[in-house]
Order: structure tokens, then sequence, then C-alpha cells
């Protein structure tokens, strides 16, 4: 996916998204494609205030939930649960209180 969004783009293929991160923060790349929340970690992690998030996204990507095969007596309701979480907003509200507690706790 970051390849894709980078075509044209002089890239530099690093081995973590701390090193992506470090490299930003002392100007010798120009951006970093990170999910969000590992975004978020890292610049609290290593206390980078230079560091600024773009909006929008370039690409938002579903994520599944998995379950060993001992649990599988618990799919339909678990699928349940989170598609009413999904449908009434609460899923979103969960997320900004993620995205908040990264950003300023």
């Amino acid at each position: 996916m970051a390849e894709d969004a980078s075509k044209g783009m002089n890239v530099i293929f690093l081995n973590s998204i701390e090193q992506q991160f470090k490299m930003l923060s002392v100007e010798r790349v120009d951006l970093a494609v990170v999910t969000r929340i590992e975004g978020l970690q890292t610049i609290k992690r290593l206390n980078l205030s230079k560091i600024y998030t773009l909006e929008p996204s370039i690409q938002k990507i579903p994520l599944y939930h998995y379950v060993n095969k001992k649990h599988y007596r618990i799919v339909p309701e678990l699928t349940d649960v989170l598609k009413e979480m999904k449908n009434s907003g609460r899923s979103d509200t969960v997320e900004k209180r993620v995205l908040t507690n990264l950003l300023y706790n």
C-alpha cells in the first residue's frame, strides 16, 4: 500500500517505524507512511513534537477479528456485537477515545 501511494517519489525503505520517525524528525526524509495508531504511539514514545499527522488518510484498510477455533461458539454473538457497535457509532467513539488518549495523555 505504501509503495503504491508513493509511486514517483524518492523512496527509502527502513526497518522500523521508529527509524522512519527519527529520520523524519531530523529532516532526512519528508514523509513517513504508517498507520495512525502506530504513528501517534511512536511520536509519543520518542517525544517528537515537530511531526504532524496529515488529514485525510491516504487509505483506509478494513481490519478483521480472528478467534482461536476453541472459541468458535462465540463467533455469531461477537459478529452481532461488532456490527451493532459499528451501526450505533460506538466503534467510532472508542476509536476517538483511543486517539485522544494517545495525543493528550
